[in-house]
């Protein structure tokens, strides 16, 4: 073989082994970018079947659930109006982890504070330890519904936690209390000792 080819040869491995690298990187870049775009997606709750997508009723609820589980890092958040319909009950008007409960109805009693109570156990299955509080959603005259979180994380929740719940909960009030009644308060002073 004459010493002229291989130069040809070599430049000629070189260029296929430079093409198959170049190949490789551009199906992993490309390969990044698309789990990069599905993850986003993910965290910002486009995945329909992911747990995490909130569900509601309305456009204002749905925020409100998405923000809850945003600020405070919770597994399940729902909202639940009180059903004028139906006194003792309450309609799920949004839910985050469990979306399958909207649109359903849970007794409610009016007390609120720590653990899954009345205003809370829909929220929680049996499996593992769940922190769960539940604080009123205040209409005009009286309260109207409740926001109930619930997480299975090592800190639980803490009375800051509840604080800002309290104050993103104010958000779920219908307007001008339409379309959402009042039921009967428990024990005020009970519910504030509770939280």
């Amino acid at each position: 073989m004459p010493l002229s080819v291989f130069p040809l040869v070599a430049m000629a491995t070189a260029t296929w082994i430079l093409a198959s690298v170049v190949g490789w990187a551009a199906l992993a870049g490309l390969l990044m970018a698309v789990l990069t775009v599905a993850k986003r997606a993910d965290a910002a709750g486009l995945c329909g079947t992911c747990e995490h997508t909130a569900h509601a009723t309305s456009e204002r609820l749905g925020w409100l659930v998405r923000d809850v589980h945003a600020v405070l890092g919770v597994e399940r958040v729902a909202v639940v109006l009180y059903s004028p319909a139906a006194p003792g009950t309450g309609v799920v008007e949004a839910c985050l982890g469990r979306h399958q409960l909207v649109g359903a109805r849970v007794r409610v009693s009016g007390g609120f504070g720590w653990g899954p109570g009345p205003e809370s156990s829909f929220l929680v299955d049996g499996t593992g330890g769940w922190s769960v509080v539940s604080v009123p959603v205040g209409g005009l005259h009286d309260i109207v519904g409740v926001v109930v979180v619930a997480t299975q994380r090592a800190r639980g929740l803490k009375p800051s936690d509840v604080e800002l719940l309290q104050r993103l909960s104010r958000r779920a009030a219908p307007p001008a209390d339409a379309g959402a009644h009042p039921v009967p308060r428990g024990n005020p002073a009970a519910d504030r000792r509770a939280m």
